[in-house]
């Protein structure tokens, strides 16, 4: 029989003191908070939640550090078998299943999520947008699991995002270029994490810091 398998290690990169709280996730990290304080499943509201956000907006950050101070394990489609999910999930453990937009085999899925309902196993969810399934119990299913989201980010949360990225990699870029970048950028996290990696960029290919001359080439 196959043998299902799944990863405990949490990397250094999501370290808690990296998280940095906004307006944006502030509702779905004290949700989370509340999930995860969960002790008893007879008193539990919530076996199962999905955590919705944008892309690079935090989502397996906040997931790792959950996940290590309540031993939480991570599940992966590729390593997952349906034959062995019935004795797989073990109660009042929390089981932690990403980016299901992109999960192929959507009768897993919702194997996936039975098994857990079925083992009084605690499950989260996470999804960059909702997501439509073409099998039916399964779009069933993810409607009746409670979801908490990440908005997307306000002009203020990209000032500061950018600050935070930026200081966070010892890269030295005035105020005043970083009202510039806030300005010229889409408003998504995913625009903070290029807009962080071109400066990096630049800073190795020339020693520099980054002027307003340059500033204004890139992202004008």
């Amino acid at each position: 029989m196959q043998q299902l398998s799944f990863d405990l290690q949490i990397s250094d990169i999501y370290a808690k003191e990296d998280f940095l709280s906004l307006d944006e996730n502030f509702a779905a990290v004290n949700f989370l908070k509340k999930f995860f304080n969960q002790k008893i499943f007879s008193q539990s509201q919530f076996h199962s939640l999905i955590l919705r956000g944008p892309a690079a907006s935090g989502k397996t950050h906040l997931l790792n550090i959950f996940s290590k101070d309540f031993q939480g394990t991570f599940l992966f489609e590729e390593n997952m078998s349906k034959e062995n999910l019935s004795s797989f999930f073990v109660v009042n453990k929390f089981y932690i299943l990403e980016d299901i937009q992109d999960f192929k085999n959507e009768e897993l899925l919702l194997h996936i999520i039975n098994s857990a309902v079925e083992a009084k196993a605690f499950l989260i969810l996470s999804s960059r947008n909702k997501v439509e399934f073409r099998l039916k119990d399964l779009a069933s299913r993810i409607k009746n699991i409670f979801p908490i989201e990440i908005k997307s980010p306000s002009h203020e949360a990209i000032r500061v995002l950018l600050i935070n990225e930026l200081s966070r990699k010892q890269l030295k870029v005035s105020g005043g270029l970083v009202d510039f970048i806030t300005d010229h950028i889409e408003r998504s996290y995913e625009a903070i994490d290029a807009a962080v990696r071109l400066i990096e960029f630049h800073h190795q290919e020339t020693g520099k810091n980054i002027n307003m001359k340059e500033v204004v080439k890139i992202f004008g």
